[in-house]
Protein backbone atom coordinates (compact mmCIF):
# COMPACT_ATOMS: atom_id res chain seq x y z
CA UNK A 1 0.00 0.00 0.00
CA UNK A 2 1.19 3.58 -0.74
CA UNK A 3 2.14 5.64 2.14
CA UNK A 4 -0.85 8.37 0.69
CA UNK A 5 -3.48 5.24 1.33
CA UNK A 6 -1.73 4.06 4.37
CA UNK A 7 -3.02 7.86 5.95
CA UNK A 8 -5.58 8.25 4.30
CA UNK A 9 -6.87 4.92 5.74
CA UNK A 10 -5.83 6.34 8.89
CA UNK A 11 -7.78 9.76 8.63
CA UNK A 12 -10.84 7.75 7.43
CA UNK A 13 -10.26 5.10 10.94
CA UNK A 14 -10.73 8.61 12.97
CA UNK A 15 -13.98 9.31 11.21
CA UNK A 16 -15.76 6.04 11.32
CA UNK A 17 -14.73 6.17 15.31
CA UNK A 18 -17.10 9.37 15.59
CA UNK A 19 -19.81 8.20 13.15
CA UNK A 20 -19.90 5.26 15.35
CA UNK A 21 -19.84 6.93 18.74
CA UNK A 22 -22.54 9.44 17.49
CA UNK A 23 -24.61 6.67 16.40
CA UNK A 24 -24.05 5.04 20.08
CA UNK A 25 -25.62 8.51 21.30
CA UNK A 26 -22.40 9.80 22.41
CA UNK A 27 -23.10 13.62 22.00
CA UNK A 28 -21.09 16.13 23.49
CA UNK A 29 -20.37 19.77 22.45
CA UNK A 30 -16.58 18.97 22.74
CA UNK A 31 -16.68 15.59 20.99
CA UNK A 32 -18.80 16.74 17.74
CA UNK A 33 -16.59 19.90 17.58
CA UNK A 34 -13.58 17.43 17.25
CA UNK A 35 -15.38 15.08 14.73
CA UNK A 36 -16.46 17.62 12.58
CA UNK A 37 -12.83 18.84 12.33
CA UNK A 38 -11.95 15.47 12.05
CA UNK A 39 -14.06 14.76 8.85
CA UNK A 40 -13.27 18.04 7.28
CA UNK A 41 -9.56 17.52 7.00
CA UNK A 42 -9.99 13.93 5.95
CA UNK A 43 -11.82 15.41 2.90
CA UNK A 44 -9.43 17.96 2.80
CA UNK A 45 -7.08 15.36 2.28
CA UNK A 46 -9.14 13.23 -0.08
CA UNK A 47 -9.36 15.86 -2.26
CA UNK A 48 -5.13 17.34 -2.63
CA UNK A 49 -3.99 13.59 -3.19
CA UNK A 50 -0.30 14.73 -1.89
CA UNK A 51 1.44 12.40 1.09
CA UNK A 52 3.17 16.06 2.64
CA UNK A 53 -0.39 17.68 2.16
CA UNK A 54 -1.65 14.44 4.41
CA UNK A 55 1.08 14.78 6.86
CA UNK A 56 -0.11 18.54 7.57
CA UNK A 57 -3.30 18.13 8.00
CA UNK A 58 -2.59 17.23 11.38
CA UNK A 59 -1.14 21.27 12.04
CA UNK A 60 -5.02 22.46 10.79
CA UNK A 61 -6.77 20.49 13.41
CA UNK A 62 -4.29 21.21 16.16
CA UNK A 63 -4.45 24.72 14.40
CA UNK A 64 -8.41 25.36 14.92
CA UNK A 65 -8.00 23.55 18.72
CA UNK A 66 -5.88 26.46 19.31
CA UNK A 67 -7.94 28.87 18.10
CA UNK A 68 -10.75 27.70 19.96
CA UNK A 69 -8.79 27.85 23.56
CA UNK A 70 -8.40 31.87 22.45
CA UNK A 71 -11.77 31.93 21.47
CA UNK A 72 -13.08 30.21 24.74
CA UNK A 73 -11.65 33.32 26.67
CA UNK A 74 -14.71 34.88 25.92
CA UNK A 75 -17.23 32.08 26.69
CA UNK A 76 -18.65 32.19 30.58
CA UNK A 77 -16.12 29.14 31.23
CA UNK A 78 -12.09 28.52 29.48
CA UNK A 79 -11.77 25.29 27.73
CA UNK A 80 -9.09 24.29 29.84
CA UNK A 81 -12.02 24.57 32.89
CA UNK A 82 -14.19 22.94 31.24
CA UNK A 83 -11.66 19.76 30.37
CA UNK A 84 -10.47 19.77 33.82
CA UNK A 85 -13.16 20.13 36.30
CA UNK A 86 -14.35 16.34 35.30
CA UNK A 87 -11.48 14.83 35.66
CA UNK A 88 -10.37 16.71 39.02
CA UNK A 89 -13.67 17.92 40.73
CA UNK A 90 -14.39 15.93 43.85
CA UNK A 91 -11.52 13.73 43.25
CA UNK A 92 -9.31 13.01 46.68
CA UNK A 93 -12.23 13.26 49.47
CA UNK A 94 -13.09 16.89 48.24
CA UNK A 95 -16.53 18.70 48.10
CA UNK A 96 -16.97 20.12 44.38
CA UNK A 97 -16.49 23.17 44.75
CA UNK A 98 -15.68 24.71 41.59
CA UNK A 99 -18.60 27.11 40.52
CA UNK A 100 -18.31 28.61 44.41
CA UNK A 101 -14.70 29.20 43.24
CA UNK A 102 -15.39 30.84 39.90
CA UNK A 103 -18.13 32.37 41.10
CA UNK A 104 -16.08 34.36 44.37
CA UNK A 105 -12.14 33.92 43.78
CA UNK A 106 -10.65 36.35 41.19
CA UNK A 107 -7.52 34.44 41.09
CA UNK A 108 -9.06 31.04 40.54
CA UNK A 109 -10.50 32.63 37.30
CA UNK A 110 -7.28 33.55 36.37
CA UNK A 111 -5.64 30.81 36.33
CA UNK A 112 -7.59 29.04 34.03
CA UNK A 113 -7.84 32.03 31.83
CA UNK A 114 -3.77 31.97 31.87
CA UNK A 115 -3.53 28.19 31.46
CA UNK A 116 -6.43 28.65 28.86
CA UNK A 117 -3.80 31.16 26.75
CA UNK A 118 -0.74 29.05 27.55
CA UNK A 119 -2.79 25.92 26.00
CA UNK A 120 -3.32 27.91 22.95
CA UNK A 121 -0.19 28.88 22.46
CA UNK A 122 1.78 25.81 23.33
CA UNK A 123 -0.81 24.26 20.55
CA UNK A 124 -0.16 27.17 18.12
CA UNK A 125 3.35 26.38 18.40
CA UNK A 126 2.64 22.55 17.93
CA UNK A 127 0.89 23.18 14.73
CA UNK A 128 3.43 25.17 13.25
CA UNK A 129 5.60 23.16 14.12
CA UNK A 130 4.00 20.45 12.60
CA UNK A 131 3.81 21.89 9.15
CA UNK A 132 7.55 22.48 9.18
CA UNK A 133 8.22 18.52 9.52
CA UNK A 134 5.48 17.79 7.17
CA UNK A 135 7.58 19.65 4.88
CA UNK A 136 11.32 19.09 5.69
CA UNK A 137 11.96 15.56 6.90
CA UNK A 138 11.46 12.80 4.74
CA UNK A 139 7.92 11.21 4.81
CA UNK A 140 8.35 7.61 6.30
CA UNK A 141 9.69 9.45 9.69
CA UNK A 142 6.94 12.71 9.81
CA UNK A 143 3.85 10.25 11.15
CA UNK A 144 6.44 9.35 14.56
CA UNK A 145 7.75 12.95 14.72
CA UNK A 146 4.49 14.29 15.23
CA UNK A 147 3.32 11.18 17.24
CA UNK A 148 6.16 12.53 19.29
CA UNK A 149 5.54 16.51 19.15
CA UNK A 150 2.08 15.28 20.22
CA UNK A 151 3.10 13.84 23.33
CA UNK A 152 5.54 16.03 24.15
CA UNK A 153 3.56 19.41 23.87
CA UNK A 154 0.88 16.86 25.95
CA UNK A 155 3.02 15.82 28.67
CA UNK A 156 4.78 20.04 28.87
CA UNK A 157 1.47 21.79 29.11
CA UNK A 158 0.23 18.94 31.89
CA UNK A 159 3.62 19.61 34.00
CA UNK A 160 3.63 23.37 33.68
Amino acid sequence: MSLYLALLASALYSVASGIASWLRGERNDIAQVMFLLTLVSAGIAVVSGKDRFLLARESVLTAIVSVWFFCSLRAERPLTYRFTRPLLEGRFRTQPIWDHLWAGDAGFRRIWRVTTVLWGIALLLDAVLRVILAYTMPVDAVPAMQTGMMLGTAVLMQVG
